[in-house]
């Protein structure tokens, strides 16, 4: 009888919108709270109504305001020692900092919280929140591991339209001396409209790094290895040494594996590394080997001629962002040209092609 009650108020509740919104908040009660500046850096109560993703030390809930009607994520950082909390209050910062850009990921706003000692806060001494808004569900790794097992791929328009969204994103991130360090699908959400936006930004150092002593080389071999991606890898990163200077060139290597990624599905180490064999002996060497079956019809010889050209060892050779927006441009056209498909209104991620 009680659950019929409980049942019947609900159906009343979700009734109208003023209900719907009382509904909301009856279970925001049984809701973790975080506290947040919002969008005017004035406090406000978010509700946690899910974990979407977790990693290392930190995790993403989605939460929503106080009446339920809008969503938004955040990202906690946990923190175990004050260096952690210097760490992560630095990404937040810098996150915080970055200018409005379609395909880079906002922060909202951000705060350190302390925890109590708990068995499930794993002894940590506090964490840092970041508000960020809701994206899609999945990131680019999370779409290109589905289309692989289900024999489907991106059509040319729309693996143009995600290279030139990133590579648009980090021009402006290089426009402030900064670079990544961390391109790969894995660090590519979609936001609701369906661009893809680059996300993490705890990997981003300044663009040019100079390396002048062995403890500056032995350093940033450490940040190397626990920011950068071993797949995703430029060659100058795996031989860092004393008088060596390391560019924002390193994140076009990157990007070059992240466009043969949209192409084949994976990097073009990640085979290397299933097989066991070195993937730093086979970067720094510069074999790139692409599958043999390739559908020209969908992947031009044109375009592995430009992975190659960004997947060339030495650093300077690399085609500059420029270029490679450029090179999105001019090959969207085409493809746009010889497809029929307009170029202003380009098929969203649900139009993948079957192999």
């Amino acid at each position: 009888v009680l659950t019929s009650l409980v049942v019947c108020e609900i159906s009343v509740l979700k009734s109208c919108s003023s209900g719907l919104s009382m509904f909301c908040s009856l279970c925001n009660i049984f809701s973790e709270k975080l506290t947040l500046p919002d969008a005017d850096q004035h406090p406000e109560d978010f509700y946690v109504q899910k974990r979407l993703d977790s990693g290392g030390f930190s995790t993403i809930d989605l939460v929503s305001s106080r009446h339920g009607q809008e969503y938004f994520a955040v990202k906690r950082i946990k923190c175990f020692a004050e260096e952690d909390k210097t760490k992560a209050l630095k990404e937040a910062k810098l996150h915080a900092s970055l200018p409005q850009h379609e395909n880079l990921l906002p922060c909202i706003s951000f705060a350190y919280h302390p925890l109590a000692p708990a068995v499930e806060n794993q002894n940590a001494l506090g964490e840092v929140l970041l508000l960020l808004p809701r994206c899609k569900g999945r990131s680019l790794h999370c779409l290109l591991e589905g289309l692989k097992h289900t024999n489907s791929c991106l059509p040319p328009h729309e693996i143009l339209r995600i290279l030139a969204g990133i590579a648009s994103g980090l021009q402006t991130l290089f426009s402030r001396n900064l670079a990544h360090r961390d391109i790969k699908p894995g660090n590519i959400l979609f936001n609701l409209r369906n661009n893809p936006v680059l996300i993490d930004f705890g990997s981003v150092t300044t663009a040019a790094i100079h390396i002048s002593s062995a403890s500056e080389a032995a350093a940033f071999s450490d940040f190397v290895a626990e920011n950068c991606t071993l797949p995703y890898r430029a060659p100058e990163l795996f031989q860092i040494t004393t008088g060596s200077v390391v560019t924002e060139k390193a994140d076009l290597w990157s990007l070059g594996c992240l466009l043969f990624a949209l192409c084949f599905y994976e990097s073009p180490f990640d085979k290397i590394s299933a097989m066991g064999d070195s993937i730093a002996l086979a970067v720094t060497s510069g074999r790139i080997r692409f599958p043999d079956n390739r559908d020209k019809s969908r992947i031009p010889d044109e375009f592995i001629a430009f992975i190659r050209h960004m997947l060339t060892v030495d650093p300077e050779a690399r085609p500059t962002i420029q270029e490679v927006l450029e090179f999105t441009s001019s090959w969207k056209q085409f493809d746009c040209a010889n497809s029929g498909v307009s170029a202003t209104n380009l098929p969203s991620l649900g139009a993948a092609q079957t192999a």
